[in-house]
């Protein structure tokens, strides 16, 4: 067989083939303007338009004032009653009484005398009667000293003595000493009597004495002691009410008579 013979090699290279390329077409929006008959108004928006930076107000509607109210007050008030102060009447020396008002009286009577009591021994607090009874003292009649001192409550007679002696319905006991809400102790050099309602009785077993009362008696009282009603103008009423016209007669229209302790 005779080969067919490959055409000689052509070593030029060949032109470069250019293809003409259609131009680059970019997508147009595909919305078309709108007619002016089928368009909204494109016009400014007018005020009532919002936009993110500036929100609406909103429309309140106008209201009638109503009437003012005062401010409400945010102060706390402390309901806890406070509990009124207790008195103090002191009977010292030859002897010189000071009432719970203050005022003091100069009177010396050998007897016994009402130094302090309830005047109504129907009120609903404890009921209680302090007595002194007086003496004289180295034969001079010119002045008195307390002798004893005289506690009535709870029904019992607790008598506080000359030279710190203590006594319950006439016998003698020895403090510390309680009984039916009474309670007796030695304080120093007083013989302190003290209840479980506040009244509380000193003794230096000479002739200084003390009662104390609690505040709830105040305008209560009746004695020499006076009516602890923050007045000592009117610390001379004698037992049936009148005012006495000297310490003296006040002093003897308390007298307790018929006392046993008198002897």
């Amino acid at each position: 067989n005779e080969g067919t013979e490959a055409p000689p090699f052509d070593s030029t290279p060949a032109p470069a083939q250019t293809t003409d390329l259609p131009p680059t077409v970019f997508p147009t929006s595909t919305t078309k303007s709108p007619s002016a008959a089928s368009t909204p108004s494109t016009e400014a928006p007018s005020l009532e338009s919002t936009s993110a930076s500036n929100p609406p107000a909103k429309s309140t509607p106008e209201s009638t004032p109503g009437p003012t109210r005062p401010p409400t007050s945010t102060t706390t008030t402390n309901t806890t009653a406070v509990p009124p102060k207790p008195g103090d009447c002191v009977i010292t020396g030859d002897p010189h009484y000071i009432t719970f008002d203050k005022t003091t009286h100069h009177f010396m009577g050998e007897c016994t005398y009402t130094a302090a009591v309830p005047c109504n021994q129907s009120s609903t607090l404890p009921h209680f009667n302090v007595e002194t009874t007086n003496e004289f003292r180295g034969g001079s009649t010119a002045v008195s000293y307390v002798k004893d001192v005289h506690v009535d409550v709870y029904g019992h007679r607790f008598t506080l003595a000359k030279g710190r002696r203590v006594l319950v319905d006439g016998l003698r006991v020895t403090p510390p000493f309680f009984m039916s809400g009474v309670y007796i102790q030695l304080s120093g050099s007083y013989v302190v009597l003290e209840t479980d309602f506040n009244l509380v009785v000193r003794f230096d077993g000479n002739h200084h004495v003390e009662i104390v009362v609690p505040g709830e008696y105040a305008g209560q009282l009746c004695g020499i002691c006076g009516n602890f009603n923050g007045d000592g103008s009117d610390d001379n009423l004698k037992p049936d009410g009148s005012a006495a016209a000297s310490s003296n007669e006040l002093g003897n229209s308390w007298r307790v008579f018929n006392s046993s302790d008198d002897e």
